[in-house]
């Protein structure tokens, strides 16, 4: 499960991603999905027709498929799009 925050406006857009420390206590885990994470929101930087400050989280208890992480990426980009 993926969740987006947005913290402000600016022409410019930058994102951050996270990974609970509660959820995967290893920091390999928590890295992977972090890098998966990236990688996902770098091939989908061109969609984005908007700038901001957005801070990705995920919010799951189970290591994602990147397939997965791909779908809801994609959800998201969709719902914020103005």
């Amino acid at each position: 499960m993926l969740r987006l925050v947005l913290d402000t406006e600016t022409s410019v857009l930058n994102f951050g991603v996270s990974v609970s420390k509660r959820n995967f206590n290893r920091a390999v885990d928590r890295n992977r999905i972090k890098r998966q994470l990236r990688a996902v929101l770098k091939h989908h930087e061109q969609s984005f027709s908007i700038g901001g400050k957005y801070m990705l989280l995920y919010t799951g208890k189970n290591m994602p498929e990147f397939a997965t992480l791909i779908d809801e990426t994609k959800l998201i980009i969709n719902n914020i799009r103005v």
